[in-house]
């Protein structure tokens, strides 16, 4: 069996049970699918948000302990602008 990773989604639920202005939908399924048919762990996983059905807004979802970290060019809403590292 593979070793377990941990993903954190920061900004997803906020403590009403609301939704915020972060990614928060992503597809876990085909990840686990991969990890566990290929032994191929992923290395992110993009979430994205979306506003009147179009989405607005990327980011990676980075293997604890490493974040998602802002590359300093392009859009801020795009997840090929960030890269996972360690914090």
């Amino acid at each position: 069996m593979p070793p377990l990773y941990l993903r954190k989604t920061p900004f997803c639920v906020q403590k009403t049970g609301t939704t915020s202005d972060g990614p928060n939908s992503f597809d876990m399924l085909t990840p686990l699918e991969q990890w566990v048919e290929k032994s191929k762990a992923p290395e992110e996983i993009i979430a994205s948000h979306s506003t009147n059905g179009k989405v607005d807004r990327t980011r990676p979802l980075c293997p604890y302990p490493q974040v998602a970290k802002y590359k300093g060019t392009g859009s801020t809403d795009e997840a090929s602008n960030f890269a996972c590292s360690a914090p």
